[in-house]
Order: structure tokens, then sequence, then C-alpha cells
């Protein structure tokens, strides 16, 4: 795969530790801080001290062989796999990533190879599937809130091919899926998205339920964000 970069290109080689690129002299503050990272499967040491720093902004490249650990290092930091040793800090703040909800609630989003989404859903419901806005005591979906907010993100990426977000993502077409997916991991404003070629466990694509079957009966006085 080629990998096409405007800011870092981190390569992870055989010694498996490696620093993002020297950043010092820019006097900002580091996004995402990832100090001694190590992860062993067994007798395989799949990560062994590896150093990472993000900034607000860039777009960094982890470049490697395979095993190289490259998923493995993405998976630790957004908790899928939490690392055996080392810390990792945010706006200077060290903070504890056990899990991907974690991970999640930290604004950090994963965008995997095989995009995990559910095929039998519509753009809008896969947006929002386990973070969809209700409202009230009796828990309605507000379809309007989050038909607005998707296609606010689609239009942010330039997204101009879907014919509705209503559309179910079985029906679109390779590219469209990938900006789904994108837009999905910017749908609750992460401060880091990263991108894996290995995948989490498959969720479980149920609908949500809903007072209504589609955002057509929504209207004008319906709750936005």
């Amino acid at each position: 795969m080629t990998t096409v970069t405007t800011g870092t290109t981190i390569d992870l080689g055989e010694e498996h530790a490696s620093r993002a690129g020297e950043h010092d002299d820019r006097g900002e503050r580091p996004l995402l801080v990832a100090t001694g990272m190590t992860k062993r499967f067994g007798r395989v040491e799949a990560l062994v001290d590896v150093d990472l720093e993000l900034y607000a902004g860039e777009v960094v490249a982890l470049v490697g062989d395979n095993g190289a650990g490259k998923s493995t290092l993405i998976k630790a930091i957004s908790g899928v796999q939490p690392a055996d040793a080392g810390t990792i800090s945010m706006e200077g703040k060290r903070v504890s990533i056990r899990n991907a909800q974690d991970a999640y609630k930290r604004g950090i989003a994963t965008v995997y190879q095989d995009l995990a989404l559910c095929d039998n859903l519509d753009v809008v419901a896969n947006l929002f599937l386990g973070g969809e806005k209700l409202t009230g005591m009796t828990r309605v979906l507000v379809e309007y809130a989050m038909e607005h907010k998707t296609l606010e993100l689609l239009d942010s990426l330039g997204v101009t091919t879907l014919a509705s977000v209503r559309s179910r993502v079985g029906s679109l077409s390779g590219g469209q899926r990938q900006s789904v997916a994108i837009a999905r991991s910017l749908s609750a404003s992460p401060a880091s998205s990263s991108s894996t070629s290995r995948p989490p466990r498959s969720a479980w694509c149920r609908p949500p339920r809903s007072s209504s079957s589609s955002a057509a009966s929504a209207t004008k006085d319906s709750p936005s964000w």
C-alpha cells in the first residue's frame, strides 16, 4: 500500500522503536504522547518501548514491514488491545485507556481497512450506531438532528455523490463507504483519528428502535444540535 502524507512519516523497523519527527522547535504541546509502548503476545514482542508524538492538524504515516507492529500500536492507543507497558498523555495530562470506549470518550477514533460498517443500516444509522441522539424521558431517537449532523459531516469531507443519507450502506460504492467510515470517526469530534488494516470484532448491526421509520416524518421544529 502506498501512503501519501503531508506530515511526518514514522518507520517501524526491526528494532520496533521509533519517535515522531522532531517538533520541539514548534513550541507547541503535543496533542497526544505515547511513551514506552510495549506489547507482547506470549514470547512474541510486537512492540518494544515505542514513543509517538502527535500534534494538532498534522497527518502522520506509520509504515513498516508485515509484523513490525503498526496495527498493534494503533490498537494500543485506541484501547482495542491495551499495551502491557507504557503511558499515554493527552494535552499534557496522563490518561488511562483500558478499552475502546475510554479512547472514544477522549476523542480517539479508528477507521479500519474493512471499514466495519453495517450494510443493513443506512448512512445515518451507521454514523450514530451506539451513540444515537436521544431526547426526553421516552428516549426517542432525534432523527432530524442525526440526519442534519450526517449531512454536515459529509459536506465537510467534500462528499457529493451520495443520493441520500438514508441509502443502505450495502448499496454504496467502495469510495462512498470509505467516506461514511471516515465521517463516523469524526462524528464525536475526535482529537485524533487513526487508520489500521486489521479490524476489531464485528459489531452487532441491529437497527435502533425509533418512533418513525425514516426522517420523512421530521419537521422544522425537531430538535437540532
